[in-house]
């Protein structure tokens, strides 16, 4: 009954709080329609928007008498999203770098397929209204595994602009099928980024299982004899000071607590090294450096994270420390071509096998099987050139091709293994529909030519 309660006028009562006029405020209106709280209809000015950025420069210093903003499309998006978006405020005078921030921070959500800022001017002020395009969020989840007689299917929903809160929200769940189990797998996936304020809130566990394919090379199993079951739960919370700062800063902390156990079959003894199961809670400070603006599908900016955390052992393998570093570069040399990189490099302190940093799989080395590359010590470097092919195919498909390059080292005990893979993939959106964005990426091993081609598929990009 709460539920159905919630369902039904919890979505009215934001879509009220939403229509209203907001006191004192930034944004003065923020409506469904071009309409200023002085009464006066922008469309009906007799002098034609200013939208360029040269453009909002020449009117520095006028009085900003309005801001009001204009939602289309789905409109399921709340005004206190754009509230807290916006630096501009009414009666102070206008700034066109403060202005163009609030546009490019409300585009950084990508939760709207368009945003343009129209300035209207008068003899000694100016009127704003910023039009955003509201877009269909909601999205299926599929993201298989399989190969090494496992198959792992994940099936769900995914909203990217929860409730209208600027929220990311996935709950999916699946069949683990393998040749020695069957099983299931279940997790979520929440990421607000306005949590308390302006600063972003990451959550993420559930169950899963892997097969680990490190032990199962080291004996005489096959790769589905050793298998691994987790329960996670990790959650950080970035304080955002001021993303557009000439070197924006956001310091986190964060936690992460697991329960891990293999299972071994078919009356293999256990490889050395290998615990039969462990539990530990693991908390982390780090740094963000940096920003990354989009627009239109694509990346320009830079950032890095910078982290370090000590495990403390609940039961099973004894604590350690480790360091995290992760960088990421896109550029736009043409207006057609995005090159985007991402570097990692890891280190720890573990005495245990089963605590090494591992590449490979899904999210970080494509062409290769999960937990490809292990030790204490690792890096990375996915590389991708990203084309555009079309931006509005048909009027309804924007479609980029892309060249990839993904590199990998790790290593313990002054012993080292490299992994290099290539290949190409497709990434497009539904634009007018969903604005959903999928990707479909094909990598093929150089360094290792017993391994087939690896299909990597997901909803946004690699990184």
């Amino acid at each position: 009954g709460s539920d159905l309660f919630l369902r039904s006028w919890f979505p009215v009562a934001l879509f009220a709080l939403s229509t209203v006029v907001v006191p004192g405020g930034a944004v003065a209106a923020v409506t469904t329609a071009v309409t200023e709280s002085t009464g006066l209809d922008a469309t009906q000015s007799v002098v034609a928007p200013v939208t360029s950025p040269e453009g909002f420069a020449e009117l520095d210093g006028f009085l900003l008498r309005d801001f009001s903003l204009t939602i289309t499309g789905r409109q399921a998006t709340r005004a206190r999203l754009v509230r807290k978006s916006v630096r501009s405020q009414v009666g102070e005078p206008f700034d066109s770098r403060t202005f163009g921030n609030d546009l490019q921070r409300i585009r950084n959500y990508e939760v709207f397929r368009d945003v343009q800022g129209r300035v209207y001017p008068a003899a000694d002020a100016v009127t704003v209204d910023v039009v955003v395009e509201d877009r269909w969020s909601i999205i299926p989840v599929f993201r298989p595994l399989i190969g090494a007689g496992v198959k792992i299917i994940k099936l769900g929903y995914r909203d990217s602009n929860f409730l209208g809160l600027n929220q990311d929200l996935a709950l999916f769940a699946g069949p683990y099928l393998s040749d020695a189990r069957n099983s299931y797998v279940v997790g979520f996936e929440w990421f607000v980024r306005q949590f308390a304020g302006r600063h972003r809130l990451e959550a993420s566990g559930g169950r899963d299982f892997y097969v680990d394919s490190y032990y199962a090379y080291d004996t005489d199993a096959t790769i589905s004899d050793i298998q691994v079951e987790t329960l996670q739960l990790d959650t950080i919370v970035w304080v955002n000071i001021d993303e557009f700062a000439r070197v924006p800063v956001s310091p986190g902390i964060g936690i992460l607590t697991y329960d891990r156990s293999y299972s071994q079959l078919q009356g293999l003894a256990p490889p050395d090294g290998l615990a039969p199961g462990s539990a530990a809670v693991r908390p982390r400070l780090g740094v963000k450096v940096g920003r990354v603006d989009f627009e239109d599908y694509r990346y320009q900016g830079y950032d890095f994270e910078l982290s370090g955390f000590r495990q403390f052992s609940v039961s099973g393998t004894p604590g350690f420390w480790g360091g995290s570093f992760t960088g990421r570069l896109f550029l736009r040399p043409h207006a057609r071509v995005n090159l985007a990189f991402r570097g990692q490099a890891d280190v720890r302190n573990n005495k245990h096998s089963a605590d090494d940093i591992v590449y490979g799989g899904l999210d970080r080395l494509r062409g290769f099987p999960f937990n490809w590359l292990r030790g204490a010590r690792a890096g990375l470097l996915n590389n991708e050139a990203r084309i555009l092919i079309h931006d509005n195919l048909w009027n309804v498909l924007f479609v980029q091709g892309v060249m990839l390059y993904d590199v990998g080292v790790a290593g313990k005990d002054g012993q080292a293994e490299v992994a290099q893979a290539a290949g190409v993939g497709l990434r497009a959106a539904v634009i007018p529909a969903f604005g959903m964005f999928s990707r479909i990426d094909l990598a093929r091993s150089l360094t290792d030519k017993g391994l087939s081609f690896d299909v990597n598929i997901g909803i946004k990009e690699f990184f």
